[in-house]
Parts: C-alpha cells; sequence; structure tokens
C-alpha cells in the first residue's frame, strides 16, 4: 500500500538571489547534455536571447522558458526524439516539451532535470535560496501550466535523465520499467532485527529490552539501549 501526498512549498521569486553559485556536483550534472537532451544548439541561443531581454534573474527566465514552450512546441503524442528534433518541428509530448524546457534552462545555467511518473513527464529547475540551500522547483510544460509548484498526485518514478542502467552500463535518458540481465548467480542476503514497539507506538514511553540484530553469519546480538543486561540472551 501507498500514501500519495501532495508537497506545496510556495515558492517565490524573491527567496532567491539573482547571482546563483552553483556546486560543482550539481552543474555537472544538470548543466550539461544528456540522452536527448541536447544543451549546444543554436536555436537554444536565439531563444534565450528573444524570451529573457525583459529580466536577468534566473526564475524569470525559467518562467519565460515555460512560457516559450507552451506557445511554441504543439503537442502530439508519440515516441520520443529529442530536444533538437522537436525544435525543428516546433513539435513533441510532454517529453520533448519538458526537455526542451530543462534544455533551455541549462543553456542558460539554471541546472535542470526530468520528472517521471507513469505514463507523463515534466521538469524541475534548480534555485538556490539565500541561506544556499537547494531547492528543485516544479515546472510543467505539457498538460497542466503549474510553474513553481504541482497539483499531481503522482507515483515519481525517477528524477533525473542521466541514469547509469546496469547490464550492458550505458548512459539512458529513462530507465525501462523492467528489464533482464545476464551474468553469474547472484549472491543473496538475508538480514533480520527484532525492535520492540512501546504501547500504542507511543515514544515517549520506554519500550522495553529484546532489541536485537542478526548477522551474516548466523549470529544474533543485542542492540539499543539495554545491550549491558546480563540477563538478556543473544
Amino acid at each position: 500500500k501507498l500514501r500519495v501526498s501532495k508537497s506545496y512549498f510556495g515558492y517565490r521569486p524573491g527567496q532567491f538571489p539573482a547571482k546563483q553559485l552553483v556546486p560543482r556536483p550539481i552543474s555537472k550534472a544538470y548543466l550539461s547534455d544528456s540522452p536527448g537532451i541536447e544543451t549546444k544548439i543554436a536555436a537554444l541561443d536565439m531563444i534565450i536571447a528573444e524570451t529573457t531581454k525583459a529580466s536577468d534573474h534566473p526564475w524569470d527566465k525559467a518562467l519565460a522558458f515555460h512560457q516559450w514552450v507552451f506557445d511554441n512546441i504543439r503537442g502530439v503524442p508519440g515516441d520520443y526524439t529529442s530536444v533538437k528534433r522537436a525544435l525543428e518541428t516546433r513539435s513533441g509530448d510532454c517529453e520533448e516539451r519538458a526537455g526542451v524546457f530543462i534544455a533551455l534552462c541549462r543553456a542558460a545555467g539554471i541546472p535542470a532535470r526530468l520528472v517521471w511518473v507513469p505514463n507523463h513527464a515534466w521538469a524541475e529547475f534548480m534555485l538556490i535560496d539565500e541561506s544556499d540551500r537547494p531547492h528543485w522547483i516544479p515546472a510543467h510544460t505539457a498538460a497542466y501550466s503549474w510553474f513553481g509548484w504541482t497539483g499531481a498526485h503522482e507515483i515519481v518514478l525517477q528524477k533525473g535523465d542521466h541514469i547509469l542502467q546496469a547490464g550492458p552500463d550505458k548512459k539512458v535518458r529513462l530507465l525501462l520499467d523492467w528489464w533482464r540481465c545476464g551474468g553469474g548467480k547472484p549472491k543473496i542476503k538475508f538480514t533480520a532485527s527484532v525492535e520492540p514497539l512501546a504501547p500504542d507506538n507511543d515514544p515517549k514511553q520506554d519500550c522495553g529490552p529484546g532489541a536485537r540484530t542478526k548477522h551474516e553469519d548466523g549470529r544474533w546480538s543485542l542492540v539499543g539501549s539495554r545491550t549491558d543486561n546480563k540477563l538478556l540472551r543473544s
């Protein structure tokens, strides 16, 4: 059973300085090309120059890219092509439209990534607030025009679009729903633990002794706050 909930963070442009210092691990992962999301395309530079004249703030830039995708990339269902192809044909489904938004953000120096849910995709861009905390901000570029928040109640399958897939090892935009890998027999590992619960799961009440964990060689050992009790058996 899964409980799905929606988080609303109330993002506002004023939370984020106009000058952003992106940490190196973030820039390495989310400012360059990924499979099917090309960032070194002349058309991207033209769009950036055209849409960001009014403001140099990264929030305003992302908002302008968001609007450009809605105005210029026509929604057409089908298999994914690429950002390059979507800009040439001015068409694509939710994946291409999110990909174009991501490519525009990255080309403008704003980290961005893909969000994949069952049968749909949108994007997130990253800004750092005045306390140097990074925030991934949603931008829906197909079906819904939500920007800065999301109204979707969905199971997120994947965030990111440059994933190392096992099997043969290769970088992919999206992991498949399932795949089969060949090779040697896998190593099986069983783990076990015993954790007493307090009455009604009340953290203020003493849960009592008995917590223990099992090691790979089969031994049990006491854990928790009662390990010095000589009357307890492992």
